[in-house]
């Protein structure tokens, strides 16, 4: 499988699967079994959800020499509630 973030420098084979992230527009110049990242991501949005959410707990509660991290900064602030988590560059990496 051929992964691409940006157009590739050498040709790729007519039988290879092809997973894009790639703009439409490039994406049409591609042989291959092509699949579209932005569509392959609605398929792993729920499960890339629960991984994120489970990673910021964990981060909370992550044991910083007998206290947890949460007691350890001796408060607890996260920018990104779960409710709009779609907003952090850190879900669109668990997605990708």
């Amino acid at each position: 499988m051929w992964v691409l973030w940006r157009k590739p420098s050498r040709p790729i084979p007519a039988h290879a699967a092809v997973l894009s992230f790639l703009p439409p527009a490039e994406e049409e110049e591609i042989a291959g079994e092509l699949y579209r990242a932005r569509e392959v991501a609605l398929e792993v949005k729920p499960d890339a959800r629960r991984i994120y959410l489970q990673l910021v707990a964990r981060l909370g509660i992550a044991d910083c020499g007998g206290k947890t991290f949460r007691q350890w900064i001796d408060w607890w602030y996260h920018p990104v509630s779960f409710r709009d988590c779609e907003y952090d560059p850190t879900f669109d990496r668990i997605i990708a």
